[in-house]
């Protein structure tokens, strides 16, 4: 499943050659969610990226529930920023394997939004809290995706902060996990991303 991590996915969407995806998925055999990992290559496979206009990254939640470093040493990390390694580094990383890649496409980091996760004692916890195993809060990680993206002067989009729901009034737009945005919660995070991206189109921050 590394094969499908974000710094992966960039660097064969930045070569163009997705076998190695396609290998990886494969070789799980009957995995549990194998199928997730084919439908994802399958749709990526056929794209072609010279043709993007906008690149959008949505990161963090999976990263942040494996409680993965925002600083650490990794591989993850070749530019140096004053957040350093880990986590960041893979955000670093991939955005600038991107612009590189495809110069002309704007680059939109999308952070995450509110979620719930287990609080080790068959509870749910809101994903700003840090403890029962992890070591970060969500608010940390976001803030982090914002240095990355302004180091490499990218279009940052907060909806951490910036959403309509948060930890005081999340009830409606979960789903049972707490994890995913519900039917509802998805259609407020995609306006978001529109209404921001017409925003900034409208103030010539993103070319037609």
């Amino acid at each position: 499943t590394d094969f499908f991590s974000l710094y992966y996915v960039a660097n064969r969407i930045a070569s163009k050659d997705f076998d190695p995806l396609k290998q990886a998925f494969e070789d799980m055999g009957d995995m549990e969610n194998a199928s997730v990992y084919f439908d994802y290559w399958d749709r990526i496979h056929k794209y072609d990226f010279d043709k993007a206009d906008v690149i959008v990254i949505c990161y963090g939640r999976n990263d942040f529930l494996d409680n993965m470093p925002m600083i650490d040493e990794s591989i993850y990390q070749e530019y140096l920023y004053g957040t350093s390694k880990g986590t960041a580094g893979a955000l670093d990383t991939a955005i600038g394997v991107l612009k590189e890649a495809y110069p002309y496409a704007q680059i939109i980091v999308s952070s995450p939004s509110y979620f719930q996760r287990d609080d080790g004692n068959g509870g749910k916890l809101g994903a700003d809290f840090s403890g029962n195993g992890i070591d970060y809060n969500l608010g940390g990680y976001v803030i982090y995706m914002l240095n990355a993206s302004l180091y490499h002067s990218v279009t940052y989009l907060d909806n951490y902060f910036g959403l309509e729901f948060n930890s005081s009034n999340y009830e409606g737009y979960l789903d049972e996990t707490g994890f995913y945005p519900n039917e509802k919660g998805r259609e407020v995070l995609a306006n978001h991303i529109v209404e921001n991206f017409y925003f900034l189109k409208e103030k010539a921050v993103i070319a037609n």
